[in-house]
């Protein structure tokens, strides 16, 4: 994923997006690369549940 595509795509600008983007990386949800966006991770849906009931 490309910052300037979801800034636009949300409407955001690049700081609060970046921010975001660290978070989801502290939880493991996404990969951040450098100069090169982020990817998400692929988690089983285990994962995704217990992401979502914390």
């Amino acid at each position: 994923m490309r910052e300037k595509v979801l800034c636009v795509r949300f409407g955001v600008s690049r700081t609060p997006l970046r921010e975001v983007l660290k978070m989801l990386s502290v939880e493991g949800l996404v990969n951040l690369l450098l100069n090169r966006g982020a990817s998400v991770v692929c988690i089983t849906q285990q994962e995704a549940e217990a992401h979502s009931a914390a």
